[in-house]
């Protein structure tokens, strides 16, 4: 719709999309005035609020294309039934010197409520709908399952490293130095050599001193032969003097176990005393180290 008013040189147009809508439509709503020339301007005085209707929006004043012309489209809506009038707006147009005001016309717009249903006919009330709630449990088993596999396989590990872990070897509260004196001394003080028992003194002579040397090395020793030990004694860079002495203590020990030699108790304990003089040289060399 478009309707037209002159003023002297000056022409405003105003058009609008509807005049009749109901309860809360909205109508686009725009001035266009025509300018005598270049370098005239037009200032739209449209209020923010009008009786009976509610402007949403006002765009800004712009240039017409191909035209000497300015324009503004403003959106509004009512929410009023009834017919009611929307108000001309006052237009001033300058060019920096003189003025003139020119006046857009009135617009009866009609606002009405959404006509009733007048057939009579019943209308079929709807079925309710039926609402699909999705059904999570197998997720959530699948899920419950996989945490069980998680936990199950790094208990494994756990177990299994625990299980590999080596153990501190000859796991004692005693060191390895105390631990060997006190053999010795049980050894001394013992009656082993009174009942004739030296096969089984000189055994454990060599254990004593194979065990203490395992936990010097940190290597488990008590299955390795006189020459083994002596080999990794050499090894250890201990002095050719202490190995000739402590084999010769070792060696004594290995003749009464293995052969059918015995020997005098003098000699025993001086095997004993060989052997506590090598464990005590080992000790010393070993403190010195750290």
């Amino acid at each position: 719709m478009s309707l037209q008013f002159t003023a002297g040189a000056q022409t405003i147009e105003v058009s609008l999309n509807r005049n009749s809508i109901l309860i809360g439509q909205q109508v686009s709503f725009g001035l266009k005035v025509k300018l005598p020339s270049v370098g005239y301007k037009a200032n739209f005085s449209i209020p923010d609020s009008i009786t009976h209707f509610d402007i949403i929006r006002k765009n800004p004043v712009t240039s017409v294309k191909g035209e000497t012309a300015l324009e503004q489209v403003i959106t509004f809506t009512s929410f009023d039934s009834g017919n009611w009038y929307f108000p001309s707006f006052p237009v001033v147009i300058t060019d920096g010197v003189r003025k003139a005001t020119i006046y857009s016309d009135s617009i009866l717009i009609k606002v009405g409520y959404s006509p009733a249903d007048s057939s009579g006919q019943l209308r079929d009330i709807k079925q309710l709908m039926d609402v699909y709630i999705p059904d999570y449990t197998i997720y959530y088993i699948i899920a419950g399952v996989l945490l069980l596999l998680l936990i199950g396989y790094l208990l494994y590990r756990y177990l299994k490293h625990r299980k590999n872990k080596p153990v501190p070897l000859f796991k004692s509260d005693l060191s390895a130095y105390e631990e060997a004196m006190k053999g010795l001394q049980a050894l001394e003080n013992g009656n082993l050599l009174d009942k004739h028992k030296e096969k089984e003194y000189h055994t454990e002579l060599a254990d004593i001193f194979k065990r203490y040397y395992s936990r010097n090395r940190q290597k488990n020793l008590l299955n390795k032969t006189t020459g083994d030990i002596l080999i990794e004694l050499r090894e250890n860079n201990v002095n050719n003097e202490f190995i000739s002495s402590l084999a010769e203590g070792l060696r004594y020990t290995d003749a009464v176990k293995f052969a059918k030699f015995i020997p005098l108790h003098t000699e025993s304990k001086a095997a004993l005393a060989l052997i506590k003089q090598g464990i005590q040289f080992l000790e010393n060399k070993s403190t010195n180290k750290k």
